[in-house]
């Protein structure tokens, strides 16, 4: 099988922060187990290859933390699982009150890379950080194939330059096991759909599925004890309301079936 030669730098202060925004859930499945999405991270090649992973660093401020509810989360203690996903753990303590460093010090290590046997074919940058955009620049300038993966939005020039970029929700997507529509800027997750990676359009005539929509909503927020996560809340929909439509769907065919 064909392999490519991918170097993978985590600039894990920042993804980590960014996925908790859109789903504090999956961020600490990406955080405690990323040997399951670096797999599948391994096997999503246009070219129907798989990823070789010659380099694999996560830059990490280990006194640094996301808030979780009432409680801290502080990065170091996703240290081992990181070691355990077989990569080598960089720690970036913060320069000041705002930079940890792990910016520098991923543009230091790709350049060096670029220098390096065997070489690497393709760089892939998790980060959101547009000081990354230089870096890109000379990527490509050495005819590196580049992939970025940003939880949030980032700036257009810095994912223009990319190859290929993942957005949160579709880093989410790979952290749960669903499918990703890589030509879909949007994000659209697609574990259901129309076979040609759009989901299906929700139809209001459907009673059930509406009240199913209806009910799901109101009982989360009534019994929200903080704001609702978006994210999240989207996805329960989606995997609910299927269940209902297919459901109804059924009891239609076994009514036509009775009547014809």
């Amino acid at each position: 099988m064909q392999h490519m030669r991918t170097a993978l730098y985590l600039d894990f202060d920042n993804v980590l922060s960014g996925l908790c925004e859109l789903d504090p859930l999956a961020a600490e499945r990406f955080a405690t187990d990323p040997g399951v999405w670096l797999r599948r991270l391994s096997e999503i090649l246009e070219s129907g290859a798989r990823r070789r992973w010659l380099v694999l660093r996560c830059y990490l401020n280990p006194s640094g933390y996301v808030p979780m509810g009432t409680e801290r989360r502080y990065f170091s203690r996703y240290r081992a699982a990181f070691v355990r996903a077989g990569f080598e753990i960089v720690d970036c303590p913060r320069y000041n009150t705002t930079k940890n460093g792990a910016d520098i010090r991923v543009v230091v290590d790709a350049i060096d890379a670029l220098s390096r046997e065997p070489v690497c074919e393709e760089f892939i940058i998790a980060s959101g950080d547009s000081d990354m955009t230089p870096l890109l620049q000379r990527l490509r300038r050495a005819d590196r194939r580049t992939l970025v993966m940003s939880p949030l939005d980032a700036a257009k020039a810095y994912t223009s330059i990319a190859d290929q970029v993942l957005n949160g929700h579709q880093i989410l997507a790979l952290v749960q096991g669903e499918s990703i529509d890589l030509d879909d800027e949007s994000g659209e997750i697609t574990t259901e759909g129309n076979g040609i990676g759009h989901p299906e359009p929700f139809s209001v005539d459907n009673s059930g599925a509406y009240e199913s929509f209806r009910s799901i909503v109101s009982r989360e927020y009534d019994d929200a004890a903080e704001p609702l996560n978006l994210a999240s809340l989207a996805q329960q929909l989606r995997t609910d309301t299927a269940a209902v439509d297919r459901g109804c769907g059924d009891d239609a065919a076994g009514r036509r079936g009775a009547w014809g």
